[in-house]
């Protein structure tokens, strides 16, 4: 669940944000742990929520600011540059207001921070590229986030996208048969199908479900259920439900190393930018989707502020491999953090394309066969009831 926040930093500035977590409490606390002041902790609003951009757009509000910085021009004027180069009404206002916010004396991470359109981790990682002065790195690097966000959910759409179509294909030659070829072929026996063999009583039975009257209710049966998914309770009970699907051994895999993947991406470019490491761990366990392995990243958090080293506290983890431990172990003896989150986010990327792909090559051939036994029943079905046809009285 998300809430909105308005809290006080150490210096007195007032932040207004949102942040993840299972309860109100949990949040305050987190908060807490950061060294803020909490003003006001509340659960979001439904307008809140739907207050979102794309990565698409996002990766080229930053991919040219960053450009724009590195050319020398100044914050506002590579704003009003950035605001002509997009045709999207909602995008132009959005950096208008951003454009307004700064010349009225604010900074760059609390103009970004009261659009309420971007996510703590981006207004983090702003924050602290305008206090070292490195803003146009702090771009390039949020650019190069979202352009991996939007290459990963690319290669995941293009991972599904044959399976998928083998399914649709399946479902509609399954329509067609069950709507077309069946009743067709019941119609030369009459209405008396008693006499019939069992297989071909409960085909012909399917064939009459599959009617408008049924598909609407199913339809409508979708819609409520997606609707109630939206709810936020409904959602993230939904959603730890889907978590412990990494208990399964053959998708253990996929999970683990897609959620650890954008894990270690994520600590890199905050890393990177220059954020605190506890800071970077926090908001970088944020994005994780499993509960489960979020909610074991989350532990070490306190561990760390208590004064344990990084790799006692990682190696209490669940969940994550042993190399892992060991690598994160020569990354803080080195120093060198940020290079080997990255390293790791390479091999989590790596481990879940070969996941992927050892999944399709399983599930494109058992679709096959499933169609193919499918049809197999119905023909045999078929087969069976002209042979009894001499036991049918026309």
């Amino acid at each position: 669940m998300e809430y909105v926040y308005k809290v006080l930093d150490k210096a007195g500035e007032e932040i207004r944000g949102f942040i993840t977590a299972t309860s109100i409490d949990e949040a305050k606390k987190k908060l807490k742990e950061e060294g803020f002041i909490i003003i006001e902790v509340k659960e979001k609003e439904t307008e809140f929520i739907s207050k979102k951009i794309k990565d698409e757009d996002a990766y080229r509000i930053f991919n040219q600011l960053s450009l724009l910085l590195k050319s020398g021009l100044s914050v506002d004027y590579s704003l009003s540059i950035c605001i002509d180069s997009f045709e999207k009404k909602a995008i132009k206002n959005l950096l208008e207001t951003i454009l307004k916010s700064i010349k009225a004396g604010k900074t760059v991470s609390q103009a970004f921070l009261e659009t309420g359109f971007f996510s703590p981790l981006v207004i983090s990682i702003i924050k602290v590229g305008e206090e070292t002065g490195k803003l146009a790195n702090t771009f390039e690097n949020l650019a190069n986030y979202f352009d991996f966000r939007i290459k990963f959910k690319t290669e995941i759409k293009n991972a599904m996208l044959y399976p998928t179509f083998l399914i649709f294909a399946s479902f509609v030659a399954l329509i067609g048969i069950f709507k077309i070829i069946i009743p067709k072929f019941f119609s030369v026996f009459g209405g008396d199908i008693s006499a019939l063999p069992f297989t071909a009583r409960i085909l012909y039975k399917i064939s009459e479900t599959l009617n408008l009257k049924n598909f609407f209710a199913f339809l409508l049966f979708l819609i409520v259920f997606f609707t109630f998914t939206k709810i936020q309770k409904l959602k993230f009970i939904f959603s730890k439900l889907f978590s412990y699907l990494i208990y399964f051994p053959f998708l253990k895999n996929i999970f683990l190393n897609l959620e650890l993947s954008r894990f270690c991406y994520s600590m890199t470019t905050m890393l990177q930018s220059g954020v605190e490491f506890i800071i970077a761990l926090s908001y970088s366990t944020e994005i994780i989707q499993n509960k489960l392995i979020q909610k074991e990243l989350e532990l070490t958090i306190p561990k760390i502020k208590e004064g344990k080293s990084i790799t006692k506290a990682f190696d209490e983890v669940l969940f994550l491999p042993a190399f892992v431990k060991g690598t994160i172990k020569v990354a803080e003896e080195s120093g060198n953090l940020a290079e080997v989150f990255f390293q790791l986010y390479q091999h989590f990327e790596e481990g879940f394309k070969t996941a992927i792909k050892r999944l399709l090559t399983i599930v494109e051939p058992l679709i096959i066969t499933i169609m193919g036994i499918i049809i197999g029943v119905i023909v045999l079905s078929l087969i069976l009831s002209i042979m009894s046809v001499s036991n049918i009285k026309i």
